[in-house]
């Protein structure tokens, strides 16, 4: 008899082919996830911009439906009030001018730019909170007119009287008060009786068609630090109120400063971890810095390098013309700051205060303000 043939037997796998087989999967794994990570990361980004524009432009169209201002408030995160994580909808009450039309205040000058105000018994009968703006003179606001920022307020439940002290605001929509309007009160008697309207600052939507807020995806926010515009950022402590008209309109823009009325304001849309963790100094310990902390030669792959959220591709661009009220998201556009006079760029440290011989924010003039118009235009 000859030999026997073996056949369909299968040879098992040896320990080397089995370690050969995992090693090429952990480097295929380690050479996917990040790039997966990336992607999901930046598709996170567009949802947020996706999610702010839709908000804010719902909040335009209902202004126009209900023809009563209404506003979108970016609510400053407690843990870090550079950024902004939640935006929720408010309503503007109407223009206040006193409980009849016998309301009125004397005012006296205390201090440059300061005065006291004095009420006729039970003039006031609305809750009236500090931050609110009053205007003299006339019953209704004038566009224009000086205006006085509430700083305390009290009212004598006996008497009825209401006092309180203000402050002018010395610069409305890049426009200053001319000295003789910002003084034309005694410091040494209050004036005669004036009529007065109070413009009171948003509070929640109403409770009959409540409106809920929207918080941003997780890891995701408004970055305040340069969001802004013109020369103005979005830094301190106020909520910034976007109040829209019933034309549709931006009516005003509370907490973000005189902004400029021919440019649009920009929010930048971002990572969380793009923001700087104080305004006046980059994200991170200067020695694991990069020695230019605006990023010139950033490599996006490399963390290490800080990349802030104006330059970083993930981030997006919303605008909103102050004149028309439209929104309009955009990408942001690569800005390389190899091409910025070096006459302009700031010194090291970096410092949002850094300012250049005509009193300018210098890291403003030139990255940040291209990066902005490159994605409304």
């Amino acid at each position: 008899m000859g030999r026997l043939e073996r056949r369909g037997v299968s040879h098992g796998v040896t320990l080397v082919e089995l370690l050969v087989v995992i090693s090429i999967l952990v480097l295929l794994a380690a050479i996917t996830v990040p790039s997966f990570q990336t992607g999901i990361g930046h598709r996170r980004v567009q949802e947020s911009a996706r999610l702010v524009e839709q908000y804010i432009l719902h909040t335009r169209s209902a202004a126009m439906a209900s023809k009563h201002p209404l506003g979108v408030q970016l609510v400053r995160w407690d843990n870090q009030p550079e950024v902004s994580v939640q935006l929720r909808r408010v309503e503007v009450p109407e223009v206040y001018v006193g409980a009849d039309e016998s309301a009125r205040f004397t005012v006296q000058m205390t201090v440059a730019e300061s005065v006291s105000l004095v009420s006729s018994p039970y003039a006031i009968h609305v809750d009236i909170q500090p931050g609110d703006e009053i205007q003299f003179g006339q019953h209704g606001w004038r566009p224009g007119a000086p205006v006085y920022r509430i700083d305390s307020i009290a009212t004598n439940d006996t008497t009825g009287v209401t006092t309180a002290q203000a402050t002018l605001e010395t610069a409305r929509n890049g426009s200053i008060v001319s000295s003789f309007l910002r003084r034309p009160w005694s410091d040494t008697a209050p004036s005669s009786p004036q009529l007065f309207a109070i413009k009171r600052q948003p509070v929640p939507a109403s409770m009959t068609s409540p409106v809920a807020p929207l918080n941003l995806p997780q890891g995701t926010c408004i970055d305040l630090c340069e969001s802004g515009n013109g020369l103005n950022l979005l830094l301190g402590t106020d909520p910034i109120t976007i109040v829209f008209n019933a034309k549709g309109t931006v009516e005003q823009v509370l907490g973000a400063g005189n902004l400029s009325p021919v440019e649009p304001l920009y929010l930048l849309v971002a990572h969380l971890e793009r923001v700087p963790l104080a305004a006046a100094a980059p994200r991170g310990e200067p020695a694991t810095e990069s020695p230019d902390p605006q990023g010139v030669d950033v490599d996006p792959g490399n963390p290490e390098k800080r990349l802030r959220a104006w330059r970083d591709g993930d981030s997006r661009w919303v605008g909103v013309d102050l004149k028309s009220g439209r929104v309009v998201s955009a990408e942001v556009a690569y800005v390389d700051q190899r091409d910025m006079p070096t006459t302009l760029q700031p010194g090291w440290p970096f410092s949002y205060a850094a300012v250049n011989s005509y009193g300018q924010r210098t890291h403003l003039l030139w990255g940040l303000r291209k990066s902005r118009a490159l994605a409304w235009n």
